[in-house]
């Protein structure tokens, strides 16, 4: 049991703080982390001082593996359990790009690949129309919208399938108002939420909150990144069913 949970921390710290390598830094990377840390200095001491605190030690490594478990089953589902789309969805339904942080008016490299996602769905279905979803944070200069409707215009998409929602500020926020464009210009009310993969059974949760009927389709998610963003999505996941699961 001590080597499996020193395994465990340590993959799961090298995991999380891999995101400082692209100068990443959030509760995503410090948290786990932490926790690997926690786990990890506690499994090297009981092996000198577990026939002191026997019992104390071995409530730390159930609390230590039930926490694994959790992890591991949490990111299953956040993986898995959504609903894919289908070919018959791209005839009925709206696409929606959720939007992420842009840097100096450009898009992120996270950002970049749902939009080059979504520039290959707009290629290859020209009859669905786009909804690019992101407000202005606080250090952009423009909205995450206007830049990703001007990638995908530059990408060679007819700017006439390409409408904007430009006030959101979260996740809840994309689709809340990317439904609001929808209803106000007439589109087809079922949507295809695209984003990163990890990123979808939250949105999926939050457009089943709306009474939005949705699929979803994952972009590459660049793979050194991906934990960390994966665990602040659990964090994420717990602010919903706080804060909007009522």
């Amino acid at each position: 049991m001590d080597n499996i949970l020193i395994i465990l921390s340590s993959i799961l710290i090298i995991l999380s703080l891999s995101s400082l390598i692209y100068k990443i830094k959030h509760l995503g990377v410090f948290i786990p982390a932490l926790i690997g840390i926690v786990i990890l200095v506690i499994e090297i001491l009981s092996k000198q001082y577990k026939d002191y605190f026997p019992n104390l030690f071995i409530a730390f490594e159930i609390i230590s593996i039930l926490f694994y478990v959790i992890l591991f089953i949490s990111i299953f589902i956040c993986n898995f359990c959504y609903p894919r789309v289908t070919m018959h969805d791209f005839k009925t339904s709206t696409l929606v790009v959720l939007g992420c942080k842009i840097k100096n008016s450009k898009p992120t490299r996270m950002l970049k690949r749902r939009l080059e996602k979504a520039s290959k769905v707009l290629s290859k279905y020209d009859q669905i129309i786009c909804i690019v979803s992101g407000g202005q944070g606080k250090d952009e200069d423009v909205s995450e919208s206007y830049i990703m409707k001007k990638y995908l215009i530059n990408s060679g998409i007819d700017k006439r399938r390409i409408y904007e929602e430009n006030q959101s500020t979260n996740t809840f926020t994309n689709l809340k108002y990317s439904k609001k464009v929808i209803d106000d210009n007439n589109l087809k009310t079922k949507i295809i939420i695209l984003s990163d993969s990890y990123h979808l059974f939250r949105s999926y949760e939050y457009a089943k909150k709306l009474d939005i009927k949705c699929s979803c389709i994952a972009c590459k998610t660049n793979t050194v990144v991906w934990f960390s963003y994966m665990f602040r999505e659990l964090l994420g996941l717990c602010q919903y069913y706080i804060k909007y699961k009522k």
